[in-house]
């Protein structure tokens, strides 16, 4: 194959890549908003705190968060969850269960989660995301990894578009 030939088939896998990525953030959008999209509380709702909604689109500039506030509004989506179950080594548990098993993990190794990914490593399984995988199962009966949820709704927080985010991602 020459020169050419070689450029051509390296942009075709790089798309082909890219395209898949981008396929697969689209699914995991569409079945996310299906699964929450009673808990949404309608664009400009308060948190209670003074500040917007954890999870409200992010339509204005971002202000700038600190990790502990952006582990909070990761909590708090969660929580948006209702309808959602979370499977943790082989059980499912309801939101309530849920939150707080990620506020006690958190607590508990404290010392070692300095920034929200590190939190979505902590909750993705069982010692610092190395064990067994999490899932959130939804209506259908449908599983996703909490790490794949976590970093959306973190990439969401932090301004990031799921959709442009996993285009970019290996």
């Amino acid at each position: 194959m020459g020169r050419t030939g070689q450029r051509v088939s390296s942009w075709r896998s790089e798309f082909l890549r890219r395209s898949a990525a981008l396929v697969a953030g689209l699914v995991l959008g569409l079945l996310l908003a299906r699964c929450n999209n009673s808990a949404k509380p309608a664009l400009g709702a308060s948190d209670g705190a003074g500040g917007a909604s954890a999870l409200a689109p992010a339509a204005t500039a971002p202000t700038r968060l600190t990790e502990t506030q952006k582990i909070e509004r990761l909590i708090a989506y969660v929580v948006g969850l209702k309808d959602a179950k979370f499977v943790r080594k082989g059980q499912a548990y309801d939101t309530a269960a849920a939150v707080e098993f990620l506020r006690a993990k958190w607590q508990a190794n404290s010392t070692q989660v300095h920034t929200a990914r590190d939190f979505v490593d902590l909750a993705s399984g069982g010692n610092m995301g190395t064990g067994t995988p999490y899932y959130i199962l939804l209506a259908d009966a449908s599983q996703i990894p909490i790490r794949e949820v976590l970093t959306l709704e973190l990439d969401r927080i932090e301004g990031i578009p799921h959709v442009a985010a996993a285009a970019t991602r290996p």
